[in-house]
C-alpha cells in the first residue's frame, strides 16, 4: 500500500526490502514476498532485476528454479547490460557468494 492505495509489486524494490530484512526470514511478509518473487521470475524482462532476484532467493536459501530465465538470454537483446550496476549484479548472481551476504535462514533462524 502506498498512500492507502494498493500498488503493483516491483522486483527491485521487493528484493532490496527482503535483503534489508534478511535477519527475519520467517516473517509472514518476507515469506509472501519471496513466494511472489519466485512465481514472477518468468515475467522479469531486465537483467538487473533477474540478477537481484537470484541473489535474494539464494540469500534466503531458496533454490533457483531450473525453469527460471537465464541472464544469458538478455545479453544480445538488452542494452542495460552497458550499465555498471547491472553488470556488477549479474556477476554477483553468476558467481559464488559464500560470505559477503549471509544466508538469512542459516544465520538467524526464527
Amino acid at each position: 500500500m502506498i498512500y492507502g492505495v494498493p500498488g503493483e509489486p516491483l522486483v527491485i524494490p521487493t528484493v532490496w526490502a527482503l535483503l534489508a530484512l534478511r535477519d527475519y526470514p520467517k516473517r509472514d511478509e518476507n515469506v509472501l514476498s519471496l513466494d511472489w518473487l519466485e512465481k514472477d521470475l518468468e515475467n522479469i524482462h531486465g537483467p538487473g532485476s533477474l540478477a537481484l532476484a537470484r541473489i535474494c532467493m539464494e540469500t534466503y536459501g531458496r533454490q533457483w528454479p531450473v525453469s527460471a530465465p537465464q541472464l544469458s538470454r538478455f545479453h544480445s537483446k538488452n542494452s542495460s547490460l552497458e550499465s555498471i550496476p547491472v553488470i556488477a549484479w549479474a556477476c554477483l548472481a553468476s558467481g559464488r557468494r559464500e560470505h559477503w551476504l549471509a544466508n538469512a535462514s542459516e544465520e538467524n533462524p526464527q
